[in-house]
């Protein structure tokens, strides 16, 4: 089953409250201001029926390193 967008924030924002300690309202702000969270809302991207921890992998990697791949 797909998740919503709402869904998939709220879990990112969980994973990254975890890893980076931020609260959840920074960790959204952040996801937002990334180029990962545009490519997070293309449907073509098929992020939403995806492990959040895949996800959560290519925004730590755009984080980590300044850049992502979709796979």
């Amino acid at each position: 089953m797909d998740k919503s967008l709402d869904e998939i924030i709220t879990e990112l924002a969980e994973k990254i409250n975890k890893v980076y300690h931020l609260e959840k309202d920074e960790a959204i702000k952040k996801l937002r201001s990334t180029s990962f969270f545009s490519e997070l809302t293309k449907e073509e991207n098929e992020l939403s029926k995806r492990n959040i921890d895949d996800p959560f992998s290519i925004y730590q990697d755009e984080i980590e390193t300044g850049h992502f791949t979709i796979k």
